[in-house]
Formats: C-alpha cells, structure tokens, sequence
C-alpha cells in the first residue's frame, strides 16, 4: 500500500506521492502577513538533477519552469511555446537569454564594484560600451577581440578615437605603424 497524500494538522502541510492535478480556480491562500508558497521538492542530488512546474492549456504544454542543480551549479530556467523552448536561463554565473529582449522602460546596469559594461559579441568579434571606473570613469567602447579602447568620452566632453586621453573636443590618433596615414577624412 502507498499512501497518496499525507495531511500535518500542526503546519497545515500536505504531502503528496505522485503527479498533483489543480483544476479550475485552484489557488494558495493564508492570512495577511504570513508567508506561504508552493514547494516542489527532487529528493535526489546530482549533476543535471531538477524539478519542473509545467504549465498546460487543452493538454498542449505551452510553458516550464525548471529549477535544480545543473551540470555544475543551481539554476533556473524558463520555458514557452508549443514545444516548449528555453528562453531563459538563470545561473550563479551568470543569465542567459534566447531571443530578442524587449524592455518597456530603463534598462539599468549597475556596478559600483567594478566597470559596468554591455557584452556585444558575435563568433568573430566582441565589443563592450563600459564606464572605466579605474580611469576617471570614462564611457568607452572596447574592442575585446584586439585588446584595444576604440573610443573614449572623458567627464569634460573630450572625445578620443584611439586614445584614451583626450585632450581636445575631438582627438583622433592613428597609432598604425608604417608610412604616414590620414586618420581623418572629411568627404563631400
């Protein structure tokens, strides 16, 4: 015999063995001020090892939240569609998106610890818009793959293009070795 469900009068907890069906208008409610939540616990540990809640409409399954521990650390990952896809994955370190991100409002990158950046990356090259905080927090765009600063905008307005001190409005360096180069053409 197994027993299917298990009722604690003392915490108000049930326990179920199996698969849990919630029909129409199913809902968790307490009282003001109390915590609750809806637990789904793998009492298995391991590499790959997670729970899923699987949400359904007309028996087509259209959305997953998956939660456990991965190849190597926790994580949380999102699901939807027809046949649901990953469209987010939520990592200690680190978050992965898939498909395009729409924000409706700010987008804030905050880094009071270190150089707040945005990754630009592709297979070939990557790029990253940072403010310097080791260099008078200056906004730069960075050119990861070749290891050099492309652009730099100090605190007074000074822009640099290969150079990372501006001194003028506009500072163009052309540090190319080899005959004398033209860094600037103006075309009509």
């Amino acid at each position: 015999t197994r027993t299917a469900l298990t009722l604690d009068g003392g915490t108000l907890a049930a326990t179920f063995a199996g698969n849990v069906t919630a029909g129409q208008g199913t809902f968790i409610n307490t009282a003001a001020g109390v915590t609750t939540g809806l637990s789904i616990q793998n009492n298995s540990f391991g590499a790959n090892n997670r729970t899923a809640l699987d949400f359904y409409t007309a028996n087509t399954k259209y959305a997953v939240i998956e939660g456990g521990y991965g190849a190597s650390e926790p994580e949380m990952n999102f699901k939807v569609g027809n046949a649901p896809a990953e469209i987010l994955s939520l990592k200690a370190s680190g978050s992965t998106f898939a498909g395009d991100v729409t924000a409706n409002g700010d987008i804030i990158i905050d880094n009071s610890s270190g150089d707040p950046f945005l990754k630009l990356k592709t297979n070939a090259q990557e790029y990253v818009t940072r403010i310097d905080q080791s260099d008078s927090e200056k906004f730069q765009i960075r050119d990861v793959t070749n290891s050099a600063t492309r652009l730099t905008i100090d605190s007074s307005g000074n822009v640099g293009i290969g150079i990372t001190d501006p001194d003028k409005k506009l500072h163009i360096v052309d540090s190319s070795a080899g005959a004398v180069t033209y860094p600037l053409r103006l075309q009509n």
